[in-house]
C-alpha cells in the first residue's frame, strides 16, 4: 500500500523500485546481520527476513568478495608502481589519496585526469579508472555499519551571535582504504567481515585522537556529533579571532585537515544559520576541488580554509575565504592568494548552480 501511494503521488521515478528500499537481515553478530540486510536489497522477490547463513546471501557475498579480490589483484599488477596503490606488493590497495579522488570523481574520465595529475602518472587510462570505480563499488557490501550508542544533534539554530561549523576531511576515504587493506588476500567470508571491522576500529581510533586535539584547541564552545562539530559564539567573533582559530588548527597535523564555515551574527531565521554553514562547507569543498587542478596536493594540505559566510539569510550574501597555515611552513604568497580568490569565485558559482538545481535561488557572491 505504501509503495502504491508513492507511485500514485508521483513521488518516485518510473525506474525506481521502492519494494527494495526496506529489507532486513539477521545474524549472530551485528556485522553479519547488517551484511544480510544489505545484500537482501539486491534479491528480487518477496520482502522477507533473511539470515546471514541463507545460502543465497552467502553465495552473493562470497561472489562479491571473489570479484573484489580479482579486481584488486589486477589493479595491483597494473598500477602498483605508480603510487596510486599502497601496501606490500601482491596485497596493494588504492592509497588514501587515491580513494579521496575516487570519492570525488563524477565519472571514469574525470578520475583518470585526477590520477594523472596527483600521482604524476600520465599513462593511467580511463579503463583503469573505471576498474578503480568498480572495485570501490565491490567493497561497499563489506563496509562496516556505524554503531552509535547515542546520537546527539548539533546545529547552529541558537547562534544569534554567529558561530562556526567544522567537518573533518578524509574520513570516508580513510574507511574505504582500511576496508580495502583488511580484505586484501582474504578469501573466507566470515574472516572478511571480521577483518573489515578491525580496520574500521583503527580508523575510529585515529579519528578520536584528531577530535580530542580539536576540542583541546577550541575549548568548550565546540559541540560534536560524529565528525560534525559546531561552535555557538557567545559574542560576535572578530576577523582576528577567526584567523587565530584557523592558525591554531593549521599548526597541528591532527587538526589541519578540516573544513570550516563561519556564520555571521544577524541571521534572523534560526534554521538559516545551520543552512548557511552547510552552504559554506559546500563552497570549501568546491574550492578545494578547483585548487587541486592548479596547486600541488602537498601544498594544499598545509592550508586550512575558513569560509566566511557574511550572509543574513540562506542563499544571499557575500562570501570570503580566510586561510590558516602553520608557522613552520611557507606562508601564502600573493600569487597563491590571488589564485585562491579566483578559485573561490568559481566555487561560489558552482554551489549557486547546485543549489538552484535543488530549488533554492542562491545569489552568493565573493566579498572582494
Amino acid at each position: 500500500e505504501f509503495v502504491d501511494e508513492l507511485r500514485a503521488l508521483k513521488l518516485v521515478r518510473e525506474g525506481d523500485n521502492p519494494e527494495s528500499w526496506f529489507r532486513a537481515g539477521f545474524g549472530d553478530t551485528a556485522d553479519r546481520a547488517s551484511a544480510a540486510a544489505r545484500v537482501s536489497r539486491d534479491i528480487p522477490g518477496e520482502n522477507i527476513l533473511r539470515s546471514y547463513q541463507h545460502p543465497e546471501i552467502r553465495a552473493r557475498m562470497e561472489m562479491n568478495l571473489k570479484k573484489a579480490e580479482v579486481s584488486r589483484s589486477r589493479l595491483d599488477s597494473e598500477l602498483g608502481e605508480t603510487g596510486i596503490m599502497s601496501g606490500v606488493s601482491g596485497n596493494r590497495v588504492p592509497s588514501l589519496k587515491a580513494f579521496e579522488l575516487i570519492r570525488k570523481a563524477k565519472d571514469a574520465e574525470s578520475l583518470a585526469v585526477g590520477l594523472r595529475t596527483r600521482f604524476d602518472a600520465p599513462d593511467v587510462t580511463v579503463e583503469q579508472a573505471e576498474r578503480l570505480l568498480l572495485y570501490t563499488r565491490q567493497l561497499d557490501s563489506f563496509s562496516p555499519a556505524l554503531h552509535i550508542a547515542k546520537r546527539e544533534i548539533v546545529n547552529l539554530d541558537e547562534a544569534v551571535h554567529g558561530g562556526f561549523s567544522v567537518d573533518f576531511l578524509g574520513l570516508g576515504a580513510a574507511n574505504q582504504n582500511a576496508t580495502a587493506a583488511s580484505l586484501a588476500g582474504v578469501r573466507n567470508l566470515d574472516h572478511a567481515l571480521e577483518a573489515a571491522r578491525l580496520g574500521e576500529r583503527g580508523v575510529t581510533t585515529e579519528f578520536q585522537a584528531r577530535l580530542n586535539a580539536f576540542k583541546d584547541k577550541i575549548g568548550e564552545i565546540a559541540k560534536c556529533s560524529g565528525d560534525d562539530c559546531v561552535g555557538v559564539a557567545l559574542k560576535p567573533l572578530s576577523q582576528d579571532q577567526k584567523r587565530d582559530m584557523l592558525a591554531q588548527l593549521a599548526a597541528d597535523p591532527q587538526t589541519r585537515g578540516v573544513r570550516v564555515a563561519f556564520v555571521s551574527p544577524g541571521v534572523a531565521k534560526a534554521a538559516d544559520r545551520s543552512l548557511i554553514s552547510v552552504h559554506g562547507e559546500s563552497i570549501e569543498k568546491a574550492l578545494r576541488s578547483r585548487l587541486e587542478k592548479e596547486m600541488p596536493s602537498s601544498r594544499l594540505t598545509e592550508m586550512t580554509f575558513g569560509i566566511d559566510m557574511r550572509a543574513n539569510a540562506a542563499g544571499r550574501g557575500n562570501v570570503d575565504v580566510l586561510i590558516g597555515t602553520a608557522s613552520d611552513v611557507r606562508q601564502v604568497s600573493a600569487p597563491e592568494s590571488q589564485r585562491i580568490r579566483e578559485a573561490l569565485a568559481r566555487a561560489i558559482e558552482d554551489v549557486n548552480r547546485e543549489l538552484a538545481e535543488e530549488g533554492l535561488r542562491a545569489t552568493y557572491r565573493p566579498q572582494f
